[in-house]
């Protein structure tokens, strides 16, 4: 809701102080990353439903049934993630993890 451009032109000018009010934080985000043990993905179970649970804000799976997982190495060869938002940081850390709860890779 701020204007750039504006702001810098009235600023320049001297009409406002530079700065910008404090922003206060509404909700908390927290993400979790899924790990899967290596072999090849027979089934992945519980990713429509965290798509769509109302507190979930993204979910991404790179597998799917008949891919192999690579032993986990660095950051780039996780699973994937789920994104959630609640009311505070702790809300959303549990919401969080109650929603990657319900994800299972079955691998052979």
């Amino acid at each position: 809701g701020v204007d750039l451009i504006s702001l810098t032109g009235q600023w320049a000018c001297g009409l406002v102080e530079p700065g910008l009010p404090e922003p206060r934080p509404r909700d908390a985000a927290a993400i979790h990353f899924f790990v899967f043990a290596p072999g090849e993905i027979l089934d992945i179970q519980g990713l429509d439903e965290l798509a769509r649970d109302p507190g979930t804000v993204e979910v991404r799976c790179g597998y799917a049934k008949g891919d192999v997982v690579r032993p986990l190495t660095s950051n780039s060869t996780r699973a994937g993630y789920v994104v959630a938002c609640a009311g505070s940081a702790d809300a959303a850390i549990a919401k969080v993890q109650e929603l990657a709860a319900r994800v299972r890779a079955h691998v052979r």
